[in-house]
Formats: structure tokens, sequence, C-alpha cells
């Protein structure tokens, strides 16, 4: 049996979907998994694979830093990044001795510096797995110049969270065309978990909303007076007021909210970007101030047809009410839809990947040349 290492970015909700949507896959294939998570991915995952044979290990964080305004605090993070990376060989020992103890045969990365360099260290291969690495693949050419200023120092940020991997697998909503030249790069759709790729969807007239920190005071106002039900997910929940209600971020409550809503208003994460399109769902983007990666993401949202984006600090009443009244025509194209369906690629790559590690081991391993739906309903609903 191979042993498989995944470790992932914390800060957001779209590298735990994505760590869990293939661990749900690859589970099912007589894999041996130790997912490596920092805290925010750690408290998504930790509830659904406790008591589980996947093993689950809290790693350090490495995420941006935020003023109370809910902007990039750069200064702060660059600090956060120095204390990071000066204490980072203590604070991995006990990942290192696992690398020692368990042999890994291949590890998985989504968007984390700690594994690839231990990777590196005992010659393990691994293949990073994310949508960051988009800025180091895509042609970017079609941004707008005022984004496409932003690439160099995003690119460069990009390329210190590892060096040599064995293969890219790229994750996102939008495709454009790779840049020319590059090898061992595969672009995907977004992963989607059962839960959503087998989910029935109507439209119930409530918002979804999600957001990662509190809502701010002209968000608040505008879905106040949305004169509709808004289901609001975030990590600092409170109390319920008029027809605002709060709830914790959990996946199966999440999906549920956003398979019956009328709209999802969020941030411009890649992961949940790709699910509401995936489902039919009409999408109102508020980047997060000072985030350029998600201004680009709002970019190809808008581009796609399959929804619009707008400065958090400039949402108001009347525009959450005309993106109400034009959310049927947001609605992506059946085709376009089931392209975003990455999930098969994914595994392909993955199961091709394994078998070379396998037949030069000498080991036997059965090739899975399709992805089939887990029938489970109990794992389903994890």
């Amino acid at each position: 049996m191979l042993t498989i290492f995944y470790s992932m970015a914390g800060e957001g909700r779209g590298h735990a979907a994505r760590a869990l949507t293939i661990t749900e896959a690859l589970r099912t294939r007589h894999y041996r998994l130790h997912l490596f998570a920092p805290a925010q991915a750690y408290d998504f995952l930790e509830p659904v694979y406790r008591n589980t044979e996947v093993k689950i290990t809290q790693i350090p964080e490495l995420v941006f830093q935020y003023t109370a305004q809910g902007r990039v605090a750069y200064l702060r993070t660059c600090l956060h990044m120095l204390h990071y990376v000066m204490t980072r060989r203590q604070r991995f020992q006990a990942v290192a001795q696992a690398f020692v103890t368990e042999q890994p045969d291949l590890v998985l990365v989504d968007f984390e510096p700690g594994l690839p360099r231990l990777a590196n260290q005992f010659g393990v291969p691994w293949v990073s797995l994310d949508h960051q690495n988009f800025l180091r693949t895509y042609d970017l050419s079609s941004l707008p110049r005022r984004l496409r200023w932003h690439l160099g120092y995003m690119q460069l940020a990009v390329s210190l969270y590892g060096s040599r991997p064995h293969h890219r697998i790229v994750s996102s909503f939008y495709f454009p065309p790779l840049r020319p030249g590059l090898r061992a790069v595969t672009q995907v759709g977004t992963l989607f978990r059962d839960s959503v790729r087998l989910a029935k969807t109507q439209d119930a007239g409530h918002i979804t909303v999600y957001l990662r920190r509190a809502l701010s005071a002209n968000v608040q106002e505008a879905l106040r007076n949305s004169g509709r039900t808004v289901h609001v997910f975030t990590a600092q929940p409170q109390a319920d007021e008029n027809n605002l209600h709060f709830f914790a971020i959990t996946p199966d409550h999440f999906i549920e909210s956003l398979c019956q809503c009328s709209m999802l208003l969020t941030t411009a994460g890649n992961q949940l970007l790709g699910e509401a399109l995936y489902l039919g769902k009409p999408v109102l983007v508020m980047p997060e101030p000072s985030n350029p990666e998600q201004e680009i993401n709002g970019h190809f949202l808008h581009t796609s047809g399959g929804g619009c984006s707008v400065p958090m600090e400039q949402l108001n009443a009347q525009i959450l009410q005309t993106f109400l009244q034009q959310a049927h025509s947001y609605r992506l194209p059946e085709t376009e839809r089931q392209r975003l369906d990455g999930l098969p690629k994914t595994l392909e790559v993955l199961e091709g990947i394994l078998e070379s590690i396998a037949h030069r081991q000498g080991k036997s391993l059965r090739l899975h040349t399709a992805y089939l739906p887990i029938a489970d309903e109990n794992l389903i609903n994890q």
C-alpha cells in the first residue's frame, strides 16, 4: 500500500475543500493518507476524519495578516513570514520524523511551503495541486494593465513556496491558455466533492453569504435591506438579526444552503466560485481589499458571464438589488458548467504518477482509469 502525505494552506475554505475532495477520492483506492493542515484547515478537516483511517496532523501556518478593516497588512504579513522561516526547522521536527517513520511514497501540496522542502530533503517526489500556480503557468496577457502590474512579485512569492515539483496540477474555474514551453503541468477545473457533483439544486429564495471575517457595516446594511432571508457563513458568527441568520462554516450545512440559494455573495476565492458556477448559482463577489489574486478571480468571473465583481467597500443595497433582478442572466450554459469539473482529470494524472512509483518499487497497483462517484451515502455526507 502506497503512503501519501498531503499538506495544504490554512487560509480560507478553498484549500481545505480541495484537500477534502482529493482525500475522499483517494481513500477509496486503498492508499494510506496522512494530512498535514494548519489551523483553519485543521479545524475544517479534523472532525471529518476523527476516528477514521486517515491521519491528520496540525502544522504551523503561513497566512496573510489583516487590518481591522479587512485589508492585507503587508508589514505584519512580512514579519509573520520572517518568524515562520526562522522557526520552521524547530516547528517541523515532528513532520520530519513522520517522513522517517512512515516513509511516504508521494507528497501532495496545496500551496504550503513546509512539506515541499522536506520532500526534497528526503528524496520523495511531490506534486503541487493548487490554484495559486496559475500565476506561474497561465498566459495572463489578457488581464487589464492594472492587474498585470502585480504579476511579477506575485509570481516570485508563489515560487518561494516550493521548488522542483514532480508535476504541477493547477485547478481553476477559468481556462486561459498555458504559457508556452511548460512541461509537467496539467490544467484542470475546480475539484468538487460528491456532495457538490451529485447535488440537486433549487431556488428557495435566500441569499447565501460566505465571508472569512465579520460583515462590514455597508455589507450588513445592504443585506438587511435586500428583502430576502440571508444565510451568513463566517468564522465569526453572531446573533441572528431580523432577516440575517449567522452560521459557523461547516461543509455540509454550507453546501446545502448554496444548493438552494438564489445567489451567492462572497469574497473571490477560486474554489467557492467554481462550486457556485457548477451549481448554476449567480455570484456577486467582493475581492478582499489589497488582494490582487482575488481581483484577478473577480475579473475572470465577470468575463465568464457567471457573475459580477464589486469592491467590498462599494457594495450597497442598490447594487445588490440590481444584481438580484438580473441574476437569471448569470447562469452558465450546461457545457461550460460541466467543463468546470476538474476531478476526473486530476485523478487520472495522480493515478498515473502513483502507478509509475509503484512500478519502480515493484509493488502492484490497480489503475483506476475513470472516477466513479462514491456510492456510500454516509461517506458522501461526512
